[in-house]
């Protein structure tokens, strides 16, 4: 009922029922996600189906196949996120894509190390899964990118030239920002009542920290902090 409240505060048009509803069907998805890695990817997959639809409403986003200005950007992600990412890599990727994009994920990895949020927001830092321009592990991308959008590619163009100029404003579709506050209210709510790890890690670092230490799966799986320690 919280974040139910918090979404109706802020003006976000949707019923309890039509939230509760969206809770329970993702509640549904998640149990699953949590015993089978296949239905992790579907889990996955499911989280940004709302996104799709809201990307075909006007004003219509810039976004296209080949631009690539916002995977510079700092991402958070949640812990089933970096999960679902690692199931990824290590089942879809050749091993030696693998131990590419391990590579370019500890050199990524290097260069925000020691970062503040703040100073991390200033600079450009290419993603790891960034090959000519396209995401290579797009159906598992975490919902802060596939949400990211704006209405000007000339804009983000500025913003990706210019990254320290945070006077930039970058022009939202309001059907997907409002599809966007509800999606993450659904998974905070979902994640809450089931007692697991609510945070939304840094990609760079959190990915970093599940290839050195797999285990940290387990400790999501039993419902524990992702990582003991995370900076």
């Amino acid at each position: 009922m919280y974040i139910y409240l918090a979404l109706a505060e802020r003006g976000i048009m949707i019923s309890q029922e039509s939230f509760n509803k969206r809770c329970v069907e993702y509640d549904l998805k998640y149990r699953k996600a949590k015993k089978n890695a296949d239905a992790l990817e579907i889990l996955s997959i499911a989280d940004k189906q709302c996104f799709v639809e809201a990307f075909d409403s006007n004003p219509k986003p810039a976004c296209h196949s080949g631009c690539s200005h916002c995977c510079h950007l700092r991402v958070v992600a949640y812990p089933h996120e970096l999960v679902a990412i690692h199931q990824y890599v290590n089942s879809k990727f050749s091993s030696q894509k693998r131990s590419q994009i391990l590579e370019r994920v500890r050199n990524q990895y290097e260069k925000v190390k020691g970062l503040t949020e703040a100073e991390h927001f200033v600079i450009n830092v290419e993603c790891p899964f960034l090959d000519n321009h396209k995401c290579t592990i797009y159906p598992v991308r975490p919902m802060t990118c596939a949400s990211y959008h704006s209405c000007s590619e000339a804009i983000c163009k500025h913003s990706y030239d210019e990254p320290s100029d945070m006077s930039t404003n970058i022009p939202l579709n309001p059907r997907v920002s409002i599809e966007q506050d509800i999606q993450f209210s659904v998974v905070e709510q979902v994640l809450k009542y089931n007692r697991d790890d609510v945070e939304k890690y840094e990609l760079l670092q959190g990915l970093h920290k599940l290839f050195q230490n797999p285990k940290a799966i387990q400790r999501w799986k039993s419902g524990r902090k992702m990582f003991k320690n995370f900076s």
